[in-house]
């Protein structure tokens, strides 16, 4: 996921936790002091452990996931993996294998456009179509902005009467607040 998106799903910016290495208490440190060193070090410890294992099982999973022919040309022989973070791969996958012309997007764009969705089915249903469309914008290095996100979504919903007041209040409020997780939260 670009940083880019991942900001627009968390207000909280992801930092990768460093290994704390040795634990060092100082010799003048009171018996409280040691204690709350420890247990800092043995946190810090255990978060990078679970996010180096979520990293490894992701690798895992995407190598089961994705036939080895594809990726074979980036596999590490010596240690039956490949040497790159999981964006890394599925950028190197797209890149080589999976070129998204304008065409393509331009026809994903008109089929979103025209889309019927039926209001008794889940409104998740138009948020992830619009989702594909910026994933595939994301892949055409067209991405778009939250704008033109949060537009799509609107066509699709303001063809339907039952929306007709949800719409006026969206429209109501400050520009700014007019983002592509506002709308999901207020739809």
């Amino acid at each position: 996921m670009l940083p880019v998106r991942y900001n627009l799903i968390s207000m909280t910016r992801f930092v990768r936790p460093l290994h704390p290495g040795q634990l060092n208490i100082p010799v003048c440190a009171t018996a409280h002091r040691t204690t709350v060193l420890q247990n800092e070090h043995k946190e810090q410890l255990q978060q990078y452990c679970e996010v180096n294992g979520v990293k490894k099982a992701m690798k895992q999973m995407t190598m089961e996931a994705i036939l080895s022919m594809w990726l074979k040309p980036i596999l590490n022989i010596n240690i039956n993996t490949f040497d790159r973070t999981i964006w890394g791969v599925i950028k190197w996958l797209l890149g080589t294998y999976g070129k998204v012309t304008f065409s393509m997007l331009f026809k994903h764009e008109d089929k979103l456009k025209t889309f019927n969705w039926n209001p008794t089915q889940p409104v998740n249903i138009i948020y992830r179509k619009v989702e594909e469309l910026q994933d595939m914008a994301d892949t055409a290095d067209q991405p778009l902005t939250d704008p033109q996100v949060v537009k799509y979504a609107y066509i699709i919903l303001q063809k339907h009467p039952s929306f007709r007041d949800r719409i006026k209040e969206w429209n109501r409020q400050p520009t700014i607040q007019r983002t592509w997780t506002n709308f999901k939260i207020h739809f």
